[in-house]
């Protein structure tokens, strides 16, 4: 069995078409502990906060985390009443916060500690995907 391999993406956040919103999600596991998280964020078409979560999963799969994210981030939006949502799976900071709160599901209607100041700028930023 071979090494996994490494590749580097530039992301940068990027508006949805008018009238639609867009969902940024991730989710991530610590592979020493197994704990588990996914977050995300739900921003209209000018970039405006909406909605966001963060969900501490405990012990999961990777592929849980990922779908978890998934999952709430649509659940939001249609909440919210948009039937017209894109996904982006990029949202770091959200899923760095999981690890920090206690067990289960957290919404936020306001921003949290400077959660899309990054995004807000334009700032490109590389993540690492193991293919």
């Amino acid at each position: 069995v071979g090494t996994p391999n490494h590749t580097v993406f530039q992301l940068q956040w990027k508006t949805p078409r008018t009238g639609a919103c867009k969902v940024n999600t991730d989710g991530s596991r610590i592979n020493a502990t197994g704990l588990s998280g996914a977050g995300g964020l739900l921003r209209d078409a000018t970039g405006a906060w909406i909605q966001g979560f963060i969900v501490n999963l405990g012990a999961s799969t990777i592929l849980e985390a990922e779908l978890w994210g998934i999952f709430w981030g649509l659940s939001l939006a249609w909440d919210a009443g948009y039937c017209d949502v894109e996904i982006e799976c990029d949202s770091n900071a959200a899923v760095a916060l999981s690890y920090n709160l206690g067990p289960g599901l957290h919404v936020y209607d306001e921003v949290p500690a400077n959660i899309l100041a990054a995004n807000a700028r334009g700032v490109v930023r590389p993540h690492a995907v193991i293919l």
